[in-house]
């Protein structure tokens, strides 16, 4: 196999294990010191104001992921140290999801944290496929 491509191969498995550590360390910073409780779906809306600027830039969509990739987050009302409170989570739909309305689901709620995570392997099982692929494309010789 011609060396450009090892290259190839070694730079883009280790760009794929970086990007898995990288979405880990995103969920579980929310997760960590979390509460778990229950909330109820209000609406699928793009994410508020306060979470992006009027008009976004291309450095924007780079350190906020709801940027530009449709943007669209569910807005959850849960109930906290007996206080109801209404958030926006974590998640980057590329359309709107107008059936999950009224559904109770369940999120990871940290006091700290201006979204909450919802409960879900979506990002493990996405992580561990993410992560066979970088191990086998670095083990090609």
């Amino acid at each position: 196999m011609p060396f450009a491509l090892l290259l190839f191969y070694r730079v883009l498995g280790i760009l794929l294990w970086v990007l898995v550590l990288l979405m880990l360390w995103e969920k579980y910073r929310i997760v960590r010191g979390g509460t778990l409780l229950p909330a109820q779906i209000l609406d699928c809306c793009k994410s508020s104001q306060s979470d992006t600027p009027a008009q976004p830039s291309r450095r924007d969509a780079l350190i906020n992921p709801r940027v530009g990739a449709g943007g669209y987050c569910y807005r959850v009302a849960f109930t906290a140290n007996g206080q109801r409170m209404e958030r926006h989570t974590n998640d980057s739909f590329w359309f709107h999801h107008d059936g999950q309305q009224g559904k109770t689901v369940l999120v990871w709620y940290n006091p700290t944290s201006p979204v909450v995570e919802r409960k879900s392997w979506e990002t493990e099982i996405l992580a561990a496929a993410m992560g066979v692929l970088a191990t086998a494309l670095l083990l090609i010789r």
